[in-house]
């Protein structure tokens, strides 16, 4: 009695997690649920019931509830991020790339968002902007494997055979483990006829 909306959403929201936790997903949505009607102008709420929304394999809810925490708080990159990978399953790719874009004019330094973008312009032929990109990417985080692996990808479509396996090696120094750089790093190699 006496208590704000805000305050009961808060309570019910720590219900959420809790029931999550321990597995009951049922519970946990009619909570977010219950929430999200206390106070629906909180943006995190809407993230979190998406992510379980997109975990119970209801992507089209999550996909509305990711934009309607973006439109609620644009600052979050996570949201276009989220959205972005959705879309994409989707088929939706257009879409995918414009989240991405977004997520990224929010933080730029958002490796997932940049990682996703580079490999979608590789997919769609882009390699100039594909290539700028990860360039981009990699002089906000020097070293970081996926980026090197994917320029590598690019640098063999281009015809440079040397600096891509020079790239992918780097990205095989910091994580051993990526099966791609090793299969393009085989693939180059083979090519140059070593």
């Amino acid at each position: 009695p006496g208590e704000r909306p805000q305050d009961l959403a808060r309570l019910r929201h720590n219900r959420a997690q809790v029931h999550l936790a321990m597995g009951d997903r049922e519970r946990a949505l009619a909570d977010l649920d219950t929430v999200i009607a206390h106070d629906p102008g909180n943006c995190e709420y809407y993230v979190d019931r998406a992510a379980m929304y997109r975990a119970a394999g209801r992507s089209k809810a999550a996909i509305g509830d990711y934009g309607t925490a973006i439109r609620l708080g644009p600052h979050l990159p996570e949201a276009y991020y989220n959205r972005a990978v959705l879309q994409q399953e989707r088929g939706r790719t257009a879409r995918a790339c414009e989240d991405l874009e977004r997520a990224l004019a929010v933080e730029p330094g958002h490796l997932d968002a940049r990682i996703a973008l580079v490999n979608l312009r590789v997919e769609g032929g882009a390699l100039d902007v594909a290539e700028t990109e990860a360039r981009a990417g990699l002089e906000l985080a020097p070293g970081d494997p996926a980026l090197l692996c994917t320029l590598g990808l690019i640098r063999s479509e281009r015809g440079g055979l040397a600096e891509a396996d020079e790239l992918l090696t780097q990205a095989l120094a910091g994580d051993a483990e990526l099966v791609e750089a090793w299969t393009n790093r085989a693939a180059v190699r083979f090519e140059r006829g070593d």
